[in-house]
């Protein structure tokens, strides 16, 4: 999609396999892209590098939040998800649900 990122979820879902999917796209040196969704991508380096930097990010608060405890996670999910609500019944469980 070329306006967001795309859902990687368990199980069927690998980020190590969508992140190492970003690095062969980085690699490239194509002068546009053509998502199926949304309008071409004319600066297709910027664009992966945007996402990439987006999932490190993402990564790196849950991590924070894990080592804070549960209560801290869910409260950081619940406010990033513009106004649903999120819950992880625990901080190694894949599974989470909106309310």
């Amino acid at each position: 999609m070329g306006w967001s990122t795309s859902v990687i979820a368990p199980p069927d879902g690998d980020m190590a396999a969508y992140m190492a999917s970003l690095d062969k796209l980085l690699a490239r040196r194509d002068t546009v892209f053509w998502p199926t969704h949304g309008p071409a991508i004319t600066e297709p380096q910027r664009h992966v590098r945007a996402f990439i930097a987006h999932r490190r990010e993402r990564e790196a608060g849950i991590i924070d939040c894990l080592k804070a405890g549960i209560e801290r996670l869910i409260r950081w999910w619940s406010g990033s998800t513009s106004g649903s609500t999120r819950h992880c019944a625990a901080p190694r469980d894949d599974r989470c649900w909106r309310i």
